[in-house]
């Protein structure tokens, strides 16, 4: 028997939105990008949402757009297949495999690069800024790429931030130094193990370093909205980022890495390598939960990869346990993702479909 009072609680419960729900209703309040929703090797939902006028900012599903530091976790998926195969430790000091480093630029570890806990400087400040307080560091005007050496003696400073392991400081140098190391371990660039260890067993067809002569103008612009009005933004050179977030990518790709990092062995070592932390910082990514909005008691582990450069920002959150993974991106300068540690927003309103949708079965 159901008692009468417990019958209409259970009617007015309100029932989660759907994927498509959502992404309609976003749409509808003009979200200029495109969205993600993976479950395993299934594709829910990818669709994608232009709002601007403007040529040169429309998305495509073959678009090349900056895809930030997701560069920092694919770095990450190869640097754990280099320990997994013996040719790296995490503890190896810098020191040990870049013999031409500073000091006090040598003392950090592998794992502390990776959580940017090394106490080395950040390269975005390493550099004067420009009037529209930019570091100009990522307005080059040389005629060429600085090679990777000269680029790392450039933005390390002459002395740390912090000692090694003393605090969290994120840090694009940290990412440079692991591109060195590399190089140094496999004799081969890093674009050349993220082919072979990354790219090619995800099946990713047009993911790439910019050349310097491409950086910028041969991917979607990025543009602002004010007042009605939008203006295609002053453009960074990407490329100076390397490991740090210089890689381009674009929707059909994002979706087949993060398909990878849900199914295969590389892809799946970096994710459990959040858990090996009891903070917010795992390996080229951050970990937290996601509280379950149809049962409250219960919290997910997650694994988010969040980036942005000059306005193109990206959000990708995984769900290991449940193999669920959701990414938004946009070319419009503060467009809002959202995210499941701020509990609202597109990415979180999916990432609650999609629980949904696997206890529907």
């Amino acid at each position: 028997m159901i008692l009468p009072f417990l019958a209409a609680i259970a009617i007015h419960v309100p029932a989660t939105p759907t994927l498509v729900e959502i992404w309609t209703e976003a749409k509808r309040g003009g979200f200029s990008g495109g969205v993600i929703v993976i479950d395993g090797d299934k594709t829910l939902l990818m669709d994608l949402n232009n709002v601007s006028k403007l040529k040169s900012v429309q998305l495509k599903p073959d678009s090349l757009f900056p895809i930030c530091s997701i560069t920092k976790a694919m770095t990450a998926q190869v640097v754990l297949d280099l320990v997994a195969g013996g040719k790296l430790s995490l503890d190896d000091p810098v020191s040990k495999h870049l013999t031409w480093i500073p000091t006090f630029a040598g003392k950090p570890t592998i794992r502390q690069l990776l959580t940017h806990t090394s106490g080395l400087a950040n390269m975005n400040n390493a550099i004067e800024s420009d009037p529209d307080g930019i570091s100009k560091i990522y307005r080059a005007t040389e005629d060429s790429l600085q090679p990777l050496k000269a680029r790392i003696l450039k933005v390390l400073g002459e002395k740390p931030v912090a000692d090694p392991g003393a605090t969290y400081d994120y840090s694009n140098t940290d990412f440079l130094l692991l591109e060195a190391i590399v190089e140094a371990v496999t004799g081969k660039p890093l674009e050349t193990e993220l082919r072979s260890r990354v790219f090619a067993p995800a099946g990713l067809k047009s993911t790439r370093f910019p050349s310097w002569s491409e950086a910028p103008g041969k991917f979607v612009d990025c543009y602002s909205s004010e007042s009605g009005k939008d203006n295609v933004l002053k453009p960074f050179n990407h490329a100076v980022y390397g490991a740090g977030g210089a890689l381009l990518g674009n929707q059909q790709d994002l979706a087949r890495w993060m398909k990878f990092s849900l199914n295969s062995v590389t892809g799946r070592r970096w994710l459990e390598s959040g858990s090996q932390f009891g903070g917010f910082q795992g390996f080229g990514c951050y970990t937290s939960s996601l509280k379950d909005a149809a049962n409250p008691s219960v919290t997910h582990p997650v694994i988010e990869r969040p980036g942005a450069i000059n306005g193109y920002t990206l959000q990708v959150t995984f769900l290991p346990q449940q193999n669920v993974a959701v990414a938004a991106f946009s070319n419009l300068a503060d467009q809002q993702l959202g995210s499941s540690w701020e509990g609202k927003g597109l990415v979180y309103d999916l990432l609650q479909a999609a629980l949904s949708g696997k206890k529907k079965g």
